[in-house]
């Protein structure tokens, strides 16, 4: 007797940093920040939401991000219908370059205030004194 299933996907952890990646809303934030690229097939936000998956999934090389969270099976949890091909090095390289040149306090200040909120974290302090602390 044969038996036939669908192939299987080592999906691993991929779900549960989806899980509390979006909540965070990164791409709304990045797409709210940054100036889309002229080359740009897509958002930056989009981009940010791929970049940081993968990261967070262990792959750093560009040109494989698109394989990666492919073989997992995660590109439509990403986003429906988004292709492996909108993942390419040479379209995830000018969203990545627009982020490097945005001005850095504006991204990570947005970031850290979304995360505070979405979950629920009471800051632990805030300098009121604008002489740096080293002094």
């Amino acid at each position: 007797m044969a038996v036939s299933g669908r192939a299987l996907r080592p999906v691993a952890h991929g779900p549960l940093l989806l899980g509390l990646w979006r909540p965070l809303e990164v791409a709304a934030v990045l797409d709210q920040l940054l100036a889309p690229h002229p080359e740009n097939m897509g958002s930056c936000g989009r981009g940010g939401d791929a970049l940081g998956l993968a990261i967070l999934e262990g792959s750093q090389a560009l040109y494989q991000i698109g394989h990666r969270l492919a073989a997992r099976g995660l590109l439509p949890l990403l986003q429906a219908g988004l292709q492996r091909a909108s993942l390419q090095a040479s379209r995830l390289g000018p969203r990545l370059a627009t982020l490097g040149a945005a001005p850095l306090h504006p991204v990570c200040r947005s970031l850290a205030l979304q995360a505070l909120q979405v979950y629920a974290i009471p800051p632990l302090g805030c300098q009121q004194d604008t002489t740096p602390i080293l002094l």
